[in-house]
């Protein structure tokens, strides 16, 4: 009996082929590079040092024309190799921590029909 761990068909998404993609070769130990807050799926691109993020809920609930990823910029560059991202209790700040430094990305507002950042820009800067 098959079970169904992709309910929501991410998998097949442009988000997921991307992190696939960039997802680096030599890693030795877990890294925890996809995080979720609320309806918000945070994704972490080592390859081009920024963050993937999809309204999930909103992209389920549009599965026929698709709702496309928005890519998180952060201003200042990661002078250290990124393990793990947290977004903030609130959903105003993103923690990406690594063994040899933290940076806090702010996050920018919502808006909009889907919920996205800057009403679904498609590349935001982030302070």
């Amino acid at each position: 009996m098959a079970t169904r761990t992709d309910s929501f068909g991410f998998n097949e998404t442009k988000l997921f082929q991307v992190a696939r993609d960039c997802s680096p070769d030599d890693h030795k130990h877990t890294q925890n590079l996809v995080d979720s807050k609320d309806d918000m799926l945070f994704v972490w691109n080592a390859k081009n040092c920024c963050i993937l993020v999809l309204n999930w809920r909103a992209a389920a609930s549009r599965k026929k024309d698709g709702l496309k990823h928005q890519t998180l910029i952060p201003s200042a560059p990661q002078n250290f190799t990124v393990e793990k991202i947290l977004p903030s209790t609130d959903g105003t700040f993103l923690a990406l921590a690594g063994p040899k430094g933290v940076s806090i990305i702010e996050l920018p507002r919502r808006w909009g029909p889907n919920g996205q950042y800057q009403n679904g820009k498609e590349c935001i800067i982030c302070r």
